[in-house]
């Protein structure tokens, strides 16, 4: 069986992403390293994190977690986020692009 590629990876991270977006999120990026099978997802956040949202972003990775068997760890970041949509749409990695809702600061 052949190694995952960060092409695939990025293809099954854009449906599952999709699938477990809630109101509050702006965006999803990811990161692969092949080397130790980690996956890294980091999830921005237009306003502080939910219950609602944490469980639909562990949700996400347990998903590709079990679509991609090469995923031996899954790191998980929640970035409350300030960026403009321009900003949001250069990350590296970027999977999923919401509707941006408008941040409110706190």
């Amino acid at each position: 069986m052949a190694a995952v590629t960060l092409e695939e990876l990025i293809s099954e991270a854009k449906v599952v992403a999709a699938r477990n977006a809630s109101g509050n999120l702006q965006a999803v990026a990811i990161g692969w390293d092949a080397s130790i099978g980690e996956l890294r997802m980091d999830f921005y956040l237009a306003r502080e994190i939910s219950d609602e949202d944490q469980d639909l972003c562990e949700q996400a990775s347990g998903e590709m977690s079990a679509a991609c068997p090469d995923i031996r760890r899954a790191e998980l970041a929640y970035i409350r986020s300030w960026r403009s949509q321009s900003e949001i749409e250069q990350l590296p990695g970027l999977v999923y692009l919401g509707p941006l809702a408008k941040p409110t600061r706190p």
